[in-house]
């Protein structure tokens, strides 16, 4: 019997075991994978929960009511702030001697130099 012949039966044989195992190995591959991505649908389903459920308790409370913030100087201070610039004083000695915050009359001049501007 020549070598050849004796050789095929073992060559197939190894063939056919190493395509099984291949086989296997994907199988085996294939169910990880599977399971991870199982892992990852759970996750992703509960926080789509918490999620939901955070904005149904935000739509279901009370939006707060909005304030609209109110200036810190009364008319009767805004004639003063104004009469207390056109005599010179500055800002800074204005707000002192009023008692306001020194941006609101900083604002309150630059309005009025722009209203001066157009008239």
């Amino acid at each position: 019997m020549p070598m050849n012949e004796l050789f095929l039966p073992v060559t197939a044989g190894a063939a056919l075991a190493i395509g099984f195992g291949a086989v296997l190995l994907l199988f085996f591959s294939l169910k990880r994978e599977l399971s991870r991505a199982g892992n990852r649908q759970v996750k992703i389903e509960e926080a789509l929960e918490t999620i939901d459920r955070r904005h149904r308790e935000l739509a279901e409370k009370p939006e707060p009511p909005v304030e609209t913030p109110r200036s810190g100087l009364s008319p009767g201070k805004r004639s003063q702030a104004l009469e207390m610039h056109r005599r010179g004083q500055t800002p800074a000695e204005i707000a002192a001697l009023l008692g306001v915050p020194r941006n609101e009359v900083e604002l309150l001049v630059k309005v009025q130099r722009i209203l001066l501007s157009k008239v």
